[in-house]
């Protein structure tokens, strides 16, 4: 009976394991798994498919393949640090810390004058066809092209096969029975093209150039002679249209698509060569427009200077103090001050610039502050793009203060912490035994000079151990092998002469009490003092502390947010990156 019930169970659980087929995550099958990763404080989730989409739309497994756990868990980590340091970038008060404030200002005032000159110039300048045409006919030389092609190609190379997703498949084989493999490939490509498959689908899909293949094969418009031949004789020889190969070049076998042609000297005036006509007639008139509008608001300009400390050297003020106002709106401070110091110091050669100098340097500068008052009152800070752009432009600058809190960059390792290291890896640094050598020990100094001889004219040396070696035949090979010795281990000439002699190199014969010693140096180890290590030491001290610091910081993050992970996880399969679709 407790056979039988022996048996059933057994047969219970191989069934039950039948239908227990570990589950694997893809693209097809994302929408199934909409669980939890992590959570955090400020309700945020990562989520299977926000991971996945992360994965997917990065270079990560590039060739395709599986996520295993390990590797998941640090790209987890990886994105709940990436989250938390933007949540942390929010509560950033930028005026806390000037440097960063004042290249966000910086930013902030080039967005606004560029809506301002977009707006209120750029935008209202009306150009008639007629201007075109006449600008086209002045300006010939400017549109005047070499002899060029856009061709597509797709390239089948025997590196790209054994280091594509199917490696294992090509590792033993010969150079030789690659490119074989690659002419057959590129031959079965150029059968489905002539059937009427996409170019460019077989190019994403099977192209070894990595760059190109993202585009579908496209290579760019070049002129003749850009491109090694055989590519360029073909392609110029070639019509529209055509398909060219396969033909192996230097790289591998290609195949050629001609998608366009363009005859030497000036095209006529197609709609491309029109618009580029037409935004050099907008930007001059834009331009002159532009002065006519900027000597009517420099004329209303008032600015109130700070002339007290304009005798200072602007190097030894506070680059935060106020150097002027400009209309009681907006300060110029002496950070801005300082990034023209240097040139009016040249233009001048003066050892300091003067307190007319640094008016002169204040008027230039409220300029820009005038249009961006003037931005402003048009309303132009509160478009949607305008608040974008600032926006992402402060959220960036808080995120690099967030993240140079995780390190000290100026941490340097003490020199009792690098003494330490040392002494407490020794074995890294004193080698006890720093040789590697195989001998032949003969009884008579003739034949150790003919046994030299045979080994130094390539005969190989445990062959010459076999038959010259004094002792019984059966154990020369073994005697002759001493692997990694010291001083202790042979007699004081017999190490001197070792060391002497460079790795793959035989030693002249050397005479010990046994008899005559060939000596072959197979490897050398020798040991490096702490002064030797220092640099060495110093260099891994700052990569550990880096490391550790950046755990640290992830862990005080983790612990901020309130971070809990689930723990779930099933393994994730990737197609290469240029077969995936873009998940959103």
């Amino acid at each position: 009976m407790n056979k039988l019930l022996n048996n059933i169970c057994l047969i219970l659980f191989v069934f039950i394991l039948s239908g227990c087929e570990p589950t694997i995550i893809s693209q097809e099958s994302l929408s199934k798994y909409n669980y939890v990763l992590a959570e955090a404080d400020g309700n945020y989730q990562l989520t299977v498919p926000d991971f996945y989409q992360k994965i997917a739309n990065s270079e990560t497994l590039k060739n395709g393949g599986m996520l295993d756990k390990n590797s998941a868990a640090y790209l987890i980590d990886s994105l709940l640090m990436d989250t938390l340091i933007g949540m942390r970038a929010n509560a950033v008060d930028l005026r806390d810390h000037y440097d960063y404030y004042f290249r966000f200002r910086e930013s902030s005032v080039g967005v606004l004058v560029n809506a301002y000159y977009q707006h209120a110039i750029f935008n209202r300048i009306v150009i008639d066809s007629q201007e075109v045409v006449d600008y086209f006919a002045a300006h010939q030389e400017e549109f005047k092209v070499e002899e060029q092609i856009l061709a597509y190609h797709i390239v089948i190379t025997p590196y790209g096969l054994k280091k594509g997703a199917d490696s294992l498949k090509y590792k033993e084989m010969t150079n030789e029975q690659l490119d074989e493999v690659a002419r057959e490939m590129a031959f079965d490509l150029r059968g489905r093209i002539d059937s009427k498959e996409s170019f460019t689908d077989m190019a994403k899909k099977f192209s070894h150039d990595e760059f190109t293949a993202r585009r579908g094969g496209m290579v760019e418009w070049a002129p003749k002679g850009f491109y090694a031949r055989p590519f360029d004789s073909l392609a110029f020889g070639s019509k529209i249209g055509d398909i060219v190969g396969p033909y192996r070049d230097k790289d591998g076998w290609q195949i050629l698509y001609i998608d366009n042609y363009t005859a030497p000297g000036v095209p006529p005036l197609n709609p491309e060569i029109y618009n580029s006509c037409k935004a050099h007639v907008q930007n001059e008139k834009s331009r002159q427009e532009s002065f006519a509008i900027f000597d009517t608001l420099l004329d209303e300009i008032n600015i109130e200077y700070h002339e007290e400390i304009y005798d200072t050297n602007v190097y030894m003020v506070d680059k935060s103090v106020w150097a002027a106002v400009v209309n009681g709106t907006d300060t110029i401070d002496f950070g801005e001050l300082s990034n023209g110091e240097e040139k009016l110091r040249e233009l001048h050669n003066v050892p300091n610039s003067t307190p007319d100098m640094k008016k002169q340097m204040v008027q230039l500068l409220a300029r820009r502050w005038v249009l961006v008052q003037t931005a402003r009152q048009m309303g132009l800070d509160t478009l949607p793009d305008v608040v974008e752009k600032m926006g992402n432009t402060r959220h960036y600058f808080a995120r690099l203060i967030v993240e140079s809190s995780q390190n000290d960059t100026d941490w340097e390792p003490s020199e009792d912490e690098l003494r330490h290291y040392y002494d407490a890896n020794l074995d890294k640094f004193v080698v006890a035994k720093p040789l590697r050598v195989q001998q032949i020990l003969v009884a008579d100094s003739s034949l150790a000079e003919f046994v030299k001889d045979q080994a130094g004219s390539g005969v190989e040396f445990l062959q010459l151990a076999e038959e010259y070696y004094t002792g019984e035949k059966s154990v020369r090979r073994d005697l002759a092998d001493l692997g990694f010795i010291g001083p202790e281990d042979v007699s004081p000439e017999f190490f001197k002469a070792a060391r002497g002699v460079r790795a793959g190199e035989v030693s002249n014969p050397v005479k010990t009490e046994y008899g005559f010693h060939i000596i072959k140096v197979l490897e050398s180890k020798w040991s490096v003092t702490f002064e030797n290590a220092r640099a060495d030491i110093r260099t891994l001290l700052k990569s550990q502390h880096v490391t550790e610091e950046i755990e640290n910081f992830k862990n005080r993050l983790f612990e901020e947010f309130n971070v809990k992970k689930t723990g779930r996880f099933s393994p994730m399969h990737f197609k290469p990156y240029n077969e995936r679709q873009n998940i959103t």
